[in-house]
């Protein structure tokens, strides 16, 4: 028997084994990782201090499951270089009227910079990069003066009571926009004309108008088809859009946010759904 044969037959059965018995992991150039691996697994896989400082770093910066996350986009990728295709995806959200006009720096402008997990040490590099970025940006929303939480605190509607504050003040909920996206969101694939149909809701609609009048917010202001592909962007499952919305939950318009705890607005929806004639009324 040939060694290239022997080699395919190992690899057959490899795989055989590892799919009959569950073992199903995360493959990159050079290394391969169980989708259940622990931050050990990493450490036992190098001896390079630089490295085992990384993964030590790594570990401080995402939980367990927001680097299993991060570690399943990467290995999803076609190929380590994509990776540097995050300063598209930058310039591209600036371009149709999503970007931060400094508030959040454009950290991908240099793609070249971007380290391309094409290794195991490349790719614990590359994802120490990421999660690094992502901890600036969650620390400038986290200021107060955005009004931005960054957790679901849960609390429930305080129960009525006292007079309204105004006999001619009416509210009206609509949760048309919000459970379109979320319907959206929740598929594995979507259209651009679907995207786009959204687009047309009348909240947001509302929303685009309001923004072009405010007269203060820098150009370039979005329009419908811009805020369609901003849609289209955070409905994606493609591993580069995945980490993008990982990055910061204002990208693709703050809907990046929507997306990955999509989840847990769907049930603040339903809970806002069940109760809004006691804030109606």
């Amino acid at each position: 028997m040939t060694s290239s044969l022997q080699t395919l037959l190992l690899t057959l059965l490899i795989f055989c084994f590892g799919s009959i018995h569950g073992q199903e992991r995360y493959s990159s150039p050079g290394f391969s990782l169980p989708q259940n691996w622990n931050w050990e697994d990493l450490r036992s896989r190098t001896e390079n201090e630089s490295t085992l400082a990384n993964i030590r770093e790594l570990g401080a910066l995402l939980s367990s499951e927001e680097a299993h996350f991060l570690f399943k986009q990467l290995s999803g990728l076609s190929h380590p270089s994509d990776l540097r295709k995050l300063s598209v995806l930058e310039k591209e959200q600036s371009q149709l009227g999503g970007g931060f006009f400094g508030i959040i720096p454009n950290y991908f402008e240099q793609a070249d910079s971007i380290p391309a997990p094409d290794n195991f040490d490349h790719f614990i590099e590359a994802a120490l990069f990421l999660a690094r970025i992502r901890k600036k940006n969650l620390g400038v929303i986290a200021n107060p003066a955005f009004q931005s939480p960054i957790l679901f605190r849960g609390d429930s509607l305080p129960e009525p009571g006292g007079s309204s504050s105004s006999a001619d003040i009416r509210l009206h909920f609509d949760f048309s926009a919000v459970a379109a996206l979320l319907d959206l969101f929740s598929r594995e694939e979507i259209s651009l004309p679907e995207a786009e149909a959204i687009a047309q809701n009348k909240a947001f609609l509302e929303m685009l108008k309001h923004r072009r009048e405010l007269g203060y917010v820098p150009e370039p202001l979005p329009d419908v088809h811009d805020l369609a592909q901003l849609i289209f962007h955070a409905a994606s499952r493609e591993p580069l859009e995945m980490i993008w919305k990982q990055l910061n939950p204002w990208n693709d318009f703050g809907m990046a946010d929507l997306y990955l705890n999509r989840t847990r607005y769907q049930q603040l929806v339903e809970y806002l759904q069940n109760n809004h004639a006691r804030m109606e009324s």
